[in-house]
């Protein structure tokens, strides 16, 4: 499906959210998009990139030391259009 070249909306332009771990939504890139354009009702051609965040840990002990890679979150970058529909509500 592709984005139609005319209709009841009108685009008013691109936005980009960047999440914090654990708070991607389709609700905060449209919030972001009202704070942005006021008169949005709706953000489309979504794309996400993800990204994930490690670091490496070492533990000592009177045995030795040991080493591991700890998972400290994911954040995604997500951008779309923010339309504006006739007839719909803000």
């Amino acid at each position: 499906m592709s984005f139609p070249a005319s209709g009841d909306y009108e685009i008013l332009g691109r936005v980009k959210y960047v999440s914090e771990p654990g708070d991607a939504s389709y609700a905060k890139l449209l919030e972001t998009a009202k704070a942005i354009y006021p008169k949005t009702t709706d953000v489309v051609n979504i794309t996400v990139d993800g990204a994930e965040t490690y670091r490496d840990v070492t533990t000592k002990s009177i045995g030795g030391s040991s080493t591991y890679t700890e998972h400290i979150g994911s954040t995604y970058t997500m951008e779309g259009i923010a339309i504006h529909i006739f007839n719909a509500e803000v």
